[in-house]
């Protein structure tokens, strides 16, 4: 709330909300801005996006190389995810 930028030239601001909350359930996007008697009281909102972000839960499927026993600290094994 209140003012966010005071020149024209100013660059957008960026603004980003995490909604994992709300999988699965009708969600209703609402901007409000309170309108004042000059220029400076005007508002805009451009470029809202919407996106599915793929989980972050990766795990190792199997060892590559090398094979058999691996002293801990002696080698880099390859693995597949």
């Amino acid at each position: 709330s209140g003012q966010q930028q005071t020149a024209g030239s100013d660059p957008w601001r960026l603004a980003s909300t995490n909604l994992v909350g709300y999988q699965g359930k009708s969600v209703v996007l609402r901007f409000a801005g309170i309108r004042g008697s000059s220029y400076e009281s005007d508002m805009s909102i451009d470029d809202i996006r919407l996106s599915i972000v793929a989980p972050l839960n990766a795990g190792v499927v199997e060892v590559q190389s090398p094979s058999g026993a691996i002293c801990p600290g002696t080698t880099t094994p390859v693995v597949g995810v």
